[in-house]
């Protein structure tokens, strides 16, 4: 279900930019784990608008092989190479959340136009400060809330639009993860809060056609203690937004 918002949703930015070059918009992609992968396969194979022309990863290697995998010309570890090379459009930034303000505001300042994973930052501070870059450099920037182009929450917002259930109340959404996610992907992610629970937020946003004026959160670690004692995280949740 995530994954055909996450198609729609990257189809519908390529297809935006590209209205404005020649030849469809040149991607650079940094990162190469699973995500990236996912949006390499997208702008390679599903995406006539768009065409990655290089990718950058820690791991050389992994590069490499996802360049070779889905076409892509260039392969390295600099995410620089990206953020100077000239002829690239736009910038897809895959990489482990505490590296995102740092990038965005670097294709931001070299006016790249930016789709970025969750979360867009991981502290207050750089969220302002990479929302004040991107509105002085001016170009377009897209966060990976897919699952507003998933057809299910698609259609649930049509019938809000339509009147059909009335004035939205109360939203209620469970999310699971199938499992814990490894230590080290915890100690970079920002936390249950940013990483996972910042989609049931942005979803609630979009049911309720509102902005959050009140937010109550409580939470535990329950289900793997390594998350407690080595990740400095919880696993389990529960948030009340109040519009």
């Amino acid at each position: 279900m995530n994954g055909m918002g996450l198609f729609r949703g990257a189809r519908l930015l390529a297809r935006g930019l590209s209205s404005g070059t020649s030849g469809g918009i040149r991607v650079g992609i940094i990162g190469a784990g699973r995500i990236g992968q996912v949006h390499a396969e997208t702008l390679a194979f599903r995406c006539p608008q768009a065409k990655p022309v290089r990718i950058v990863d820690f791991f050389e290697d992994v590069a490499k092989t996802v360049a070779g995998k889905f076409g892509i010309d260039h392969a390295g570890t600099d995410y620089m190479d990206i953020v100077n090379d000239s002829s690239i459009d736009a910038v897809w930034i895959c990489s482990p959340s505490s590296m995102h303000a740092e990038q965005i505001i670097a294709a931001a300042k070299a006016g790249k136009h930016i789709f970025c994973e969750k979360p867009l930052a991981t502290s207050l501070k750089e969220v302002d400060d990479v929302i004040k870059v991107v509105d002085e450099s001016g170009v377009k920037m897209m966060m990976a809330f897919q699952r507003r182009f998933d057809p299910n929450f698609a259609r649930a917002r049509k019938a809000v639009d339509d009147g059909v259930v009335g004035d939205p109340i109360m939203f209620h959404l469970t999310s699971r993860d199938p499992a814990p996610p490894p230590i080290d992907y915890i100690l970079k992610s920002g936390g249950l809060h940013n990483d996972m629970a910042v989609h049931d937020y942005d979803v609630a946003r979009f049911l309720m056609k509102s902005e959050c004026v009140r937010v109550t959160a409580l939470g535990k670690c329950r289900i793997d203690p390594k998350i407690a004692s080595e990740g400095k995280d919880i696993d389990t949740s529960l948030t009340i937004l109040e519009f």
